[in-house]
């Protein structure tokens, strides 16, 4: 997947943000869950972290006038509350 697909699947997530907005405090900070050790998508980078995940995220926030963070996870982790939808 080359990083324009990547980018448009980013931008294709602002609208669940966005509404997900309306469920929330206006000035609550957005907390991103993401595997930092996965670059180039997200690695860290000195104090902070860097990589597309990042870039993306820093966008969104901006969008939304909201302050944010990365909640480093492991990937698995990342969908541990998430229910199947088709149970087999």
């Amino acid at each position: 997947m080359d990083r324009r697909s990547l980018l448009k699947f980013g931008l294709a997530a602002i609208p669940a943000v966005s509404l997900a907005r309306l469920a929330k405090a206006e000035d609550a900070e957005l907390i991103v869950g993401s595997n930092v050790g996965a670059p180039p998508f997200a690695f860290k980078q000195g104090d902070g972290y860097a990589g597309f995940d990042i870039e993306i995220w820093a966008e969104i926030a901006k969008g939304l006038n909201r302050k944010w963070r990365v909640q480093p996870m492991e990937f698995a982790r990342s969908f541990r509350h998430c229910r199947p939808i088709i149970s087999m």
